[in-house]
C-alpha cells in the first residue's frame, strides 16, 4: 500500500515508481479518483471548481504521464478511465463533476487514436447511479433537493443503483478482452425494477 494524492504531480511520480519497485511493470492503470459537491454553475466558488477539475481530469493526465510511457516502450498494457453517465446527460447542480467527465471523456478518446498501433489500449467505463462514498458528506436536505430536480428532468426513471462491485467487473471485462480486441468504452446501467403492471396496456379493439 502507497500513500497517493493524484493532485500533486510529486507524489504521483513518487507513487509510480513506489509501485514498479514492489511489483514490476505496471500491466493496467485504472483512473477512478474524483469527487463532486453540489451546487449551482453562477454561485460554485471558482477555486473549489478548479480543485474539482483538478482532480476529476487533470488528476488522470498525471497518472498517464507517469506510467504509459512505459507502457509504450513495452507495446503492451490497458488504461481504463472510469467516467460516468454525466459525461453524455450532465445533470443540474454537478456543474464541476459534468465538465471533468465530458473533459475525461474526450482526453481518452484522443488517447484512444493516438495510441493506436502501439499496443497500448485506453477504454472508458461509464457508470450510471451507484452506490459509493460520493456525495455522502452532502447536508441531508440538499441531497434530496438535488435529487428532486434530477426526477423533475427526467434523470430518474427508477430508484435503482448499483453496487461498486458492478462497476469492478466491467473494468475486468475491459481488461481481460483478448489481445486483437479492444472495448472503447463499456457503459454500465442499473437494471429497473421487475414491474408490478404490464409494461405495454392493451389497446381496445386489437
Amino acid at each position: 500500500m502507497h500513500a497517493l494524492d493524484i493532485t500533486d504531480g510529486d507524489s504521483v511520480d513518487a507513487f509510480a515508481k513506489a509501485v514498479v519497485a514492489d511489483l514490476g511493470d505496471v500491466e493496467v492503470l485504472i483512473s477512478n479518483a474524483g469527487a463532486v459537491a453540489p451546487g449551482t454553475i453562477h454561485e460554485v466558488d471558482t477555486d473549489r471548481f478548479a480543485r474539482e477539475l483538478d482532480l476529476n481530469i487533470v488528476g488522470a493526465h498525471r497518472l498517464v504521464r507517469s506510467f504509459v510511457p512505459d507502457m509504450v516502450a513495452r507495446q503492451r498494457g490497458d488504461v481504463v478511465f472510469v467516467s460516468s453517465d454525466v459525461a453524455v446527460r450532465a445533470r443540474p447542480f454537478m456543474s464541476s463533476y459534468a465538465a471533468g467527465k465530458w473533459g475525461l471523456e474526450g482526453m481518452a478518446h484522443a488517447m484512444q487514436m493516438e495510441l493506436e498501433g502501439s499496443g497500448v489500449r485506453a477504454s472508458i467505463v461509464r457508470p450510471g447511479p451507484t452506490w459509493s462514498e460520493m456525495g455522502t458528506d452532502w447536508d441531508v436536505e440538499q441531497a434530496a433537493f438535488v435529487l428532486n430536480q434530477w426526477v423533475r428532468f427526467g434523470m430518474a426513471r427508477h430508484p435503482h443503483f448499483m453496487k461498486p462491485q458492478a462497476i469492478a467487473d466491467a473494468i475486468a471485462m475491459v481488461v481481460r478482452a483478448p489481445r486483437g480486441v479492444h472495448l472503447n468504452l463499456i457503459e454500465v446501467s442499473p437494471e429497473a425494477p421487475i414491474a408490478t403492471t404490464p409494461i405495454t396496456e392493451p389497446v381496445e379493439g386489437r
